[in-house]
């Protein structure tokens, strides 16, 4: 009796049509479509995150720095520079022809482990959500992003705060003016009431509400209604979302809060004494 061999590579192979690849493929798109979201918003998350991170490490150099020196930082910076260059990196290979405000001493540095013309450490001067700043009456980039932004040398270019000034982060303004002033800082040229021998001690209100830094994007938009946005044009970043801003307080902590243009509130506080501003009250340390 014969028997019968079979060869497997003679057995017909099954396979996928056509239509079956279609609808695979429109089943992945599905997926996709559905995680996109989630996943973009777990980034969103985790940047968050590192950027009060780093308004932590700010509040905790504030607290040492004024435990040492009785003071905010400042080391003789100007009443522009004091808000940006109190830490950060400086991205110019020359600063001669540069506003004061770009580059400085940078005395808070030392504090976190950075230096001021090295990029060790210096992430932490960056959000990662920084993505610079715009005018309130339209999506044009605030002037100096392609101005002298352009001359910056980090790979970013003027793409974002940080890649400019060096920092991502501003300090409050309002730290370094006399307490219960109602115009800032006083008139230009003179700024009679711009100080730097302010400090802890000087603050009339618990520590856990006052703000000592903050996002520089909603810095300034975050503390003016609406209406008063649109009417100076305010630059304006909401990195964090709409009227949402990471801050850092005197007591060492940091959280996100809303901004829904006051410059005080129950949470948080700009104002040394905040019970000695009137309601007219400049909301900017440097005025508008």
């Amino acid at each position: 009796m014969k028997s019968i061999s079979h060869n497997p590579d003679s057995a017909p192979r099954a396979g996928f049509s056509l239509i079956e690849l279609l609808v695979a493929i429109a089943v992945i798109a599905v997926l996709v479509a559905l995680l996109f979201p989630v996943l973009s918003r777990a980034r969103d998350m985790a940047q968050d995150t590192v950027c009060l991170s780093n308004h932590r490490q700010f509040g905790v150099a504030f607290g040492t720095y004024a435990a040492e020196f009785d003071c905010f930082p400042s080391d003789d910076l100007d009443p522009y520079s004091v808000q940006y260059c109190w830490g950060g990196v400086d991205w110019y290979l020359d600063d001669a022809d540069l506003p004061s405000w770009v580059y400085g001493k940078r005395p808070l540095n030392k504090y976190v482990g950075a230096q001021r013309q090295q990029k060790a450490r210096a992430d932490v001067f960056r959000c990662p959500r920084d993505d610079g700043m715009r005018h309130y009456n339209s999506d044009d980039i605030i002037w100096w992003q392609t101005d002298f932004g352009l001359e910056s040398i980090d790979r970013d270019g003027p793409l974002s705060v940080y890649s400019v000034l060096g920092n991502s982060y501003a300090a409050n303004g309002w730290m370094y003016c006399e307490p219960g002033s109602n115009d800032g800082i006083g008139r230009y040229p003179e700024f009679p009431k711009f100080r730097t021998d302010l400090g802890p001690d000087d603050v009339e209100c618990v520590p856990s509400r006052f703000v000592t830094v903050c996002d520089l994007g909603p810095n300034w938009a975050g503390r003016f209604p609406l209406e008063r946005r649109k009417a100076y044009n305010l630059v304006h970043g909401w990195w964090h979302g709409y009227e949402i801003g990471n801050m850092a307080f005197l007591d060492g902590s940091a959280r996100a809060e809303q901004m829904p243009g006051e410059v005080t509130t129950q949470r948080y506080t700009f104002y040394m004494a905040p019970n000695r501003h009137s309601p007219a009250s400049y909301r900017r340390f440097d005025r508008p």
